[in-house]
């Protein structure tokens, strides 16, 4: 995370994600470890308990929560951003919504 941004966690009980954000996560590479994907999804859920978006720098996650991890939405917005593939992206929503609680 760029020093001085300070990540922000937001409960958004009516939040409507952006389909292209959709569209942008499900098209990153897939992870080389899928239960590590699995995982990740699962500590997100845990974490997040709801829909959720979190931004850290230029960055914002868009985090709707579904019946199982399999499905937990994803969104992605940042100008520029890229990840190397899917658990990237999730770790690096992990460590924002950690970073906001501290």
């Amino acid at each position: 995370m760029p020093s001085g941004k300070t990540p922000l966690l937001a409960p958004s009980s009516q939040m409507m994600v952006d389909q292209a954000s959709l569209a942008a996560f499900r098209s990153l590479k897939t992870c080389l470890d899928t239960e590590l994907e699995k995982r990740l999804k699962i500590r997100l859920a845990v974490l997040t308990e709801g829909d959720v978006t979190c931004s850290s720098g230029n960055i914002r996650f868009f985090l709707a929560a579904t019946e199982t991890e399999q499905t937990l939405q994803v969104g992605i917005a940042g100008a520029g951003q890229s990840f190397k593939d899917r658990c990237d992206a999730l770790q690096q929503a992990v460590r924002c919504i950690e970073q906001s609680r501290r």
